[in-house]
């Protein structure tokens, strides 16, 4: 079994979210999935042990409630992973290793090797259930989000056109990702494309994978 999980944030449920860390990597759960678009780097994915640990940390200070009790059925349809991406703070920018969710079904289905640079989002409008022959995600669906893989670990000249960090969905503006409130005032990338601002209206690459 993982080490217990500390706290950055003890919130309780229906107030901000809470803040669960074990050795630098750190989830924001709170009573839906983390609503900030991350752009970051996947450092590793979570053993079924390191899941069950998160959920009963979550459990235990007033989170996901209303999901099933049982910790081995959270880690049965759930997967972690951790991201390595950018948090900004009043004092500039540091690494930052972030833990985001998604369902087993929708990890088998893309290729999240180590060093893939990667886009988490929650799943928007267009996803608001998961599919009709999976009735077995609803439980998990609202806490979960999609890992889209945008470059490969090879692809250096890829990745360098994207900037690690995370933000607001809808505008692109970078975001306190601990509370996930807007931090910049103007956005720092596209929220469609993904690009820095700056570079947004350069053409994307054949070969990046997205």
């Amino acid at each position: 079994m993982a080490a217990a999980l500390s706290t950055g944030l003890g919130a309780a449920a229906g107030g901000s979210p809470t803040t669960l860390c074990e050795q630098e990597q750190c989830a924001v759960v709170g009573d839906t999935a983390y609503s900030n678009l991350v752009l970051g780097r996947v450092r590793r994915v979570e053993s079924a042990d390191e899941v069950k640990a998160l959920f009963l940390a979550a459990r235990s200070r007033g989170r996901w409630a209303s999901l099933p009790d049982d910790p081995a059925r959270f880690s049965k349809f759930v997967r972690v992973v951790v991201l390595d991406t950018v948090a900004r703070t009043d004092a500039g920018t540091r690494p930052l290793a972030l833990r985001v969710i998604m369902t087993e079904p929708e990890f088998r289905d893309e290729n999240l090797e180590p060093g893939t640079l990667v886009r988490y989002a929650p799943h928007g409008v267009d996803h608001e259930l998961p599919p009709k022959d999976q009735p077995e995600l609803l439980p998990y669906w609202h806490v979960t989000g999609c890992v889209l893989p945008m470059c490969l670990a090879t692809d250096a000249a890829c990745q360098a056109r994207f900037e690690a960090g995370t933000y607001e969905r809808a505008t692109g503006r970078a975001t306190d990702w601990q509370t996930e409130r807007v931090r910049s005032a103007e956005a720092v990338i596209d929220p469609g494309s993904l690009l820095p601002r700056r570079t947004a209206a350069e053409p994307v690459p054949d070969n990046e994978s997205r």
